[in-house]
């Protein structure tokens, strides 16, 4: 979505630049559609697998880009070499986690090669904060971080909310940590019985996780205080009417929903992870527990909600103020592209 975002603020600034989106999955996606509708957008269907790779080295050779900007995580690598060998020139490759999705033995190997490869065979490497960089133990002279931007309204925000209502907006993710936000809600409770807290999550669900959560929720008897409210087709405007966000990811890169909820004028509860990190550091309102004890989390959301609001729009305007908005990231981008 963000790319799309950005595809079409270049669309109205009417650069001169083609851009060839390369599926590599060869599936068409959710937002295929919306690509298309920009003039400027063409999209190559890729293969999985090794023929894949063969497929991708037939298609860069003969496509000849000026650019090849890669956002394949970790497995960037073995694109960017194929690229090289085919004579690319210019190679880009875009993390966006600061953390590995799996474990073991062989997956770190796999993941030491790729980084190997793509430290060598990129020109730079973007990180969409600076904590990525650890991932890919990328040296300082080929890194650069560019944050991922919001465009914010300069709409006044009112002020209205639910007090006490909390808010976890995303997908259903083993990463983001969402049964552990029943435990930090049976520690709210006994905190203060009195308090009608809320948790409302929306986002795509995972049958699992959501089995997990309504399992823990019935076990603890905290009915009356969770609801699974399903994928929202309006999601700021959902979040301005809750309280606090709650984000208790195991994994980030840069936490797009705490900036769109900064927009909002909500204040965030997050994980110790780089990115939230990064952004806490810049706008006082996002506050960061540095551990996985429902107890600590529960303190520091008791916390925040007994403090009086500040006003929705010093919230959003100290977001406008930072690096996170959406100017920055298309002029960052328009200087790395040279468009």
């Amino acid at each position: 979505m963000r790319i799309l975002k950005l595809l079409n603020d270049l669309e109205k600034l009417d650069v001169n630049a083609e851009f060839y989106m390369f599926i590599m999955s060869g599936e068409k996606g959710t937002l295929t559609s919306d690509y298309l509708k920009n003039s400027k957008v063409k999209i190559i269907y890729g293969k999985k697998g090794v023929k894949g790779l063969i497929d991708f080295s037939n298609k860069i050779k003969k496509l000849d880009p000026d650019i090849l900007h890669l956002n394949a995580s970790m497995a960037a690598g073995i694109y960017a070499m194929i690229a090289k060998i085919n004579g690319i020139k210019t190679i880009y490759s875009h993390l966006r986690t600061s953390e590995h999705y799996g474990s073991g033995f062989l997956y770190h190997s796999k993941q030491k090669i790729f980084s190997i490869l793509m430290n060598f065979f990129s020109e730079k490497i973007i990180g969409v904060c600076d904590g990525v960089r650890k991932i890919s133990d990328t040296p300082l002279e080929k890194w650069q971080t560019i944050y991922n931007g919001l465009e914010i309204s300069s709409k006044e925000i009112n002020n209205d909310f639910e007090k006490y209502s909390l808010i976890n907006l995303g997908r259903q993710n083993i990463a983001k940590n969402q049964v552990f936000l029943v435990d930090i809600i049976e520690e709210l409770v006994k905190l203060d019985r009195t308090i009608p807290w809320k948790l409302n999550f929306y986002g795509r669900s995972d049958s699992q996780i959501e089995k997990n959560i309504l399992n823990k929720v019935k076990e603890k008897k905290l009915e009356k205080y969770i609801n699974l409210c399903g994928e929202t087709m309006e999601p700021d405007k959902i979040l301005s009417q809750h309280h606090l966000l709650l984000l208790p990811s195991i994994r980030e890169g840069l936490p797009g929903v705490v900036l769109e909820a900064l927009g909002q004028g909500v204040q965030s509860i997050v994980s110790d992870l780089p990115g939230c990190n990064e952004i806490s550091e810049k706008i006082p309102y996002v506050h960061v527990v540095n551990n996985f004890s429902a107890k600590d989390w529960a303190e520091k959301i008791y916390q925040v909600c007994m403090q009086d609001n500040p006003d929705k729009n010093l919230i959003r305007d100290a977001l406008k103020k930072s690096c996170f908005n959406n100017q920055n990231h298309i002029e960052n981008m328009r200087k790395l592209w040279n468009i």
